[in-house]
């Protein structure tokens, strides 16, 4: 790094016998010259953990930390918003509500998620489970223009979102339109 020095000199921390000795101030000087990339780069390191100033090619090695595959045709906007809230949305993952804000936040769109499952205590014994037999849930994204909608890109959100053992269906619809599940 040219032009750089580094702001915690090897030659500033030398013994006093040391101090007024030419040619052992030259050697430090040329071990500081190495050394300040690696200084500075630790020194700023911090910003190297935060979405919003990581540079956008560590933004995927970032997102790997947490176990978030990012998009690559996505904004980096988007990527940054996905890996700051990801730690909340991984709070949420396998559930109805975590899917529907990953939806959100990574295409932009409401869905309508509809699921088979439910969960609901009683104190009265043989009381009926909620929800229908089968594990299921459909995502539906109503779209101004579905044909733009990236269906694969979709599929592999709600994928990494559901639960192993549960099926899912993704539904691409116009905006307006009354598509069955």
């Amino acid at each position: 790094m040219k032009g750089h020095s580094n702001p915690h000199s090897v030659s500033e921390r030398l013994p006093g016998v040391y101090q007024y000795e030419t040619f052992v101030h030259n050697l430090c000087a040329g071990l500081d010259d190495g050394l300040a990339p690696v200084v500075l780069t630790l020194d700023s390191f911090p910003a190297y953990l935060d979405p919003g100033t990581t540079p956008a090619d560590m933004l995927s090695w970032l997102a790997g930390w947490i176990g978030v595959t990012l998009e690559s045709g996505q904004a980096v906007d988007g990527q940054r918003r996905l890996v700051r809230q990801a730690v909340e949305l991984l709070r949420w993952r396998g559930t109805a509500e975590g899917l529907r804000e990953a939806i959100r936040t990574q295409v932009g769109v409401d869905p309508q998620i509809a699921e088979t499952g439910g969960s609901e205590w009683s104190a009265t014994p043989g009381t009926p489970l909620p929800g229908e037999p089968g594990n299921r849930v459909v995502v539906r994204l109503a779209v101004p223009d579905p044909g733009r909608i990236d269906v694969d890109r979709i599929e592999n959100l709600v994928a990494s979102w559901v639960p192993a053992h549960v099926a899912y269906r993704v539904e691409i619809v116009a905006a307006g339109s009354a598509a069955s599940t």
